[in-house]
């Protein structure tokens, strides 16, 4: 998630400063959303992956063992980040892409820490 952040902040330009430039609307302002909405997704990815891993380090066997069964969910959710990093490579990564295949990773993920924790993130 770290390494597609970084690389769609330089795609999309998002670490310059833009507040005197004008003409942010049509095909840049909307790469911009796009990428800005990216990177904020991956980091709140980042974020509840923390939590979850930390949550996991504090469980009991029964409920760690429980979600390590679910391992063939995980990956499939996993997949997500997985897809963004191809068009990564193949610099095809733009405001085209559906991200609600790392959305719906997000809300799993928030879910299972939850879980994990016993309360809501």
């Amino acid at each position: 998630a770290e390494l597609i952040s970084k690389h769609a902040q330089d795609k999309f330009e998002l670490n310059e400063d833009y507040s005197e430039r004008q003409g942010l609307r049509g095909t840049l302002g909307e790469q911009m959303s796009f990428g800005a909405g990216l990177v904020y997704s991956l980091t709140l990815l980042q974020a509840t992956l923390h939590k979850y891993e930390q949550a996991l380090d504090q469980c009991s066997v029964d409920v760690y063992k429980k979600i390590g069964g679910l391992y063939p969910e995980m990956s499939v959710h996993e997949r997500s980040l997985d897809f963004l990093i191809e068009l990564l490579h193949k610099d095809q990564l733009d405001e085209t892409v559906n991200v609600e295949p790392l959305t719906k990773a997000i809300k799993y993920y928030q879910g299972q820490c939850s879980y994990a924790t016993g309360s809501t993130i």
